[in-house]
């Protein structure tokens, strides 16, 4: 199935609700101009990408590293803290964040939602919480 060429939050929710096209007018006329300014071939371009890895994984992302697929050890924040071996830190998202701030100097407002040491260098990343929301 293609996925709709924009992403904005409306276009799920008037899918699931199409009784919402007439009660949102202008958000159906600020979604056509989108697709106007696009052009034919532009939608079509769009309509045909592959969805987007990270719309795969979505909330199941930390239950997917408990898993062990990565094949690293998982260990909480003390562990972690105490050791140099290649691991994966499990915790809270404001334990992340923590550690992300006092020990990794990160300044951003944003959370953190995986952090690993493999070789003595440290991997932060977020993972995107998605629903169908978003367009796609």
């Amino acid at each position: 199935m293609p996925i709709f060429p924009i992403k904005d939050s409306y276009v799920a929710y008037l899918k699931r609700d199409p009784s919402a096209l007439a009660r949102n007018p202008k958000t159906l006329k600020r979604l056509y101009g989108r697709l106007k300014e696009m052009g034919l071939n532009e939608i079509f371009k769009q309509c045909t990408k592959p969805k987007e890895t990270n719309r795969q994984i979505g909330p199941l992302f930390k239950r997917w590293l408990a898993q062990g697929t990565l094949g690293f050890d998982l260990l909480n924040l003390d562990q972690f803290s105490n050791t140099s071996d290649d691991s994966i830190l499990m915790g809270s998202d404001r334990e992340l964040k923590y550690f992300a701030h006092n020990e990794l100097r990160y300044s951003g407002e944003k959370g953190v939602d995986f952090i690993a040491r493999v070789s003595n260098k440290y991997i932060a990343g977020e993972a995107k919480f998605l629903t169908d929301f978003g367009g796609h």
